[in-house]
């Protein structure tokens, strides 16, 4: 997935960066299937869910950041998700 904005020649060449796409967002939706009849004629329904899709996306992790004007700067994990911008991801 390109990941930075291609906007200007760098060198006679547009020039973006790639990064690999290493995690995957899936979709669920719960969906009602007629699985027989009661003595009275009546559906019985089962509930099962279906995958509707499935967004790659990246993932990163950082265990620390100074990003604070804190006087104690404390560890906590920060997660990143990059999703590409475009109209199946706008869906989810």
């Amino acid at each position: 997935m390109v990941t930075s904005d291609i906007l200007e020649m760098c060198v006679g060449k547009y020039k973006g960066t790639l990064e690999y796409c290493n995690y995957s967002i899936a979709r669920y939706e719960l969906e009602e299937i007629i699985v027989g009849y009661d003595k009275m004629d009546r559906p019985i329904y089962e509930t099962v869910e279906t995958l509707v899709g499935v967004i790659p996306t990246i993932l990163k992790y950082k265990d620390f950041s100074i990003s604070s004007n804190e006087a104690v700067n404390l560890n906590e994990p920060i997660y990143e998700i990059t999703v590409r911008d475009n109209e199946a991801s706008k869906e989810y």
